[in-house]
């Protein structure tokens, strides 16, 4: 892939130096999210970033991974995203390093090892996408969409599909770009929410029973998104 280039910021693929840059972002990006709350409130930013770093370098010089990063204009690396293109003998990357602090069980409940596995036994292959942030002051500039971007591209080539996990806040960007939802969401922390009820069509609390899909409104719900 050539380096793209925009007036205010450069997408290009990552080097393993970057890792701790690219984990910093996932970092900031992150822990602004509702989930993070629920998930990793106790985490120590220098315990996340790296064990993230760690990850992050899987996806750099391995021939079934991708890893592009977004540059600012003095060289700093504002955006991230990392993916791999699975199948039935190219496993996810390994997350096996233990963070003091994290909600194990609630991190369970983003597992897509499942979603997965369906993927593969549907379609034989696709690119999984993993990571995936910009800085919140450089968001709302393109940057996001420029990563994206390269990931189809090279989906294409492959011509293969595009799968993620998204909160619900990211939800209506990724629609924006062709995702659409896949199966039924997964709502964090315990307790109810408001939304919709499937079986009457009336506004309900809804129990995180699995009785009722699609909650409105809760940023800590997770939901699978493909891309054909």
């Amino acid at each position: 892939m050539e380096t793209v280039q925009d007036s205010q910021f450069a997408i290009r693929k990552a080097v393993k130096h970057e890792v701790p840059q690219m984990a910093t972002v996932l970092y900031q990006s992150y822990r602004r999210l509702s989930y993070w709350e629920t998930c990793c409130s106790l985490v120590e930013e220098q315990d996340w970033v790296e064990s993230q770093a760690d990850v992050c370098l899987q996806y750099i010089g391995e021939r079934n991974s991708l890893a592009f990063v977004a540059e600012g204009g003095e060289g700093e690396i504002i955006g991230t995203i990392c993916g791999r293109f699975l199948n039935s003998t190219v496993p996810s990357a390994t997350v096996n390093i233990p963070i003091a602090g994290i909600a194990v069980d609630e991190m369970q409940k983003m597992n897509n090892g499942s979603y997965q596995a369906t993927l593969i036994e549907k379609y034989g292959d696709f690119l999984w996408i993993s990571a995936f942030a910009v800085l919140p002051p450089n968001q709302g500039h393109g940057i996001g969409k420029a990563l994206l971007a390269c990931m189809m591209d090279e989906a294409k080539a492959r011509r293969v599909n595009v799968a993620l996990a998204g909160s619900q806040g990211a939800k209506r960007f990724y629609e924006r770009h062709g995702f659409v939802e896949d199966g039924p969401p997964r709502m964090l922390a315990e307790g109810t929410i408001q939304g919709r009820s499937v079986i009457s069509g009336e506004e309900a609390i809804l129990e995180q029973s699995g009785e009722f899909s699609m909650p409105f409104g809760c940023e800590r719900t997770m939901y699978n998104l493909l891309r054909h």
